[in-house]
């Protein structure tokens, strides 16, 4: 019988946690769009992970070059910016190109900025649900 290693698993949890709790900003965003004309996204479960693939390329194109500074220089501090704020930006630029263009202005940018607050908001109370729930145990 072969073993799983433990990063494997880990990493299997992690992406699994991360798909079910995606659902449930898709879910909010379809049932926005159902209701209301103006947060009709285009295909949001595409757009949300599409945002979620974007920024963690962002993040890592701008901390790779900090980390190989940081490798051969001492003393160097390196600064990440958090995934949240990355997501924040491009969630922006993503939602407004993705909604429906039946409007154009300050309300494209209101609601754009809306819908990318809510899911940084969602995300940030899921990470700390789950780091109040790892203090416990």
């Amino acid at each position: 019988m072969t073993s799983v290693p433990t990063f494997f698993l880990i990493g299997l949890v992690i992406c699994v946690g991360f798909l079910v709790i995606t659902l449930i900003p898709v879910i909010f965003l379809k049932w926005l769009g159902k209701r209301y004309r103006l947060f009709r996204v285009n295909k949001p479960f595409r757009t949300i992970y599409l945002t979620a693939i974007i920024t963690f390329v962002v993040r890592a194109l701008i901390a790779a070059p900090q980390m190989a500074i940081a490798s051969n220089l001492q003393g160097f501090r390196v600064f990440i910016p958090p995934y949240l704020i990355c997501f924040f930006i491009v969630g922006f630029i993503i939602f407004s190109r993705r909604l429906e263009k039946e409007h154009y202005g300050k309300k494209e940018v209101i609601i754009s900025v809306g819908i990318s607050l809510a899911c940084v908001l969602w995300y940030l109370l899921a990470e700390l649900a789950i780091y109040a729930y790892i203090a416990k145990t």
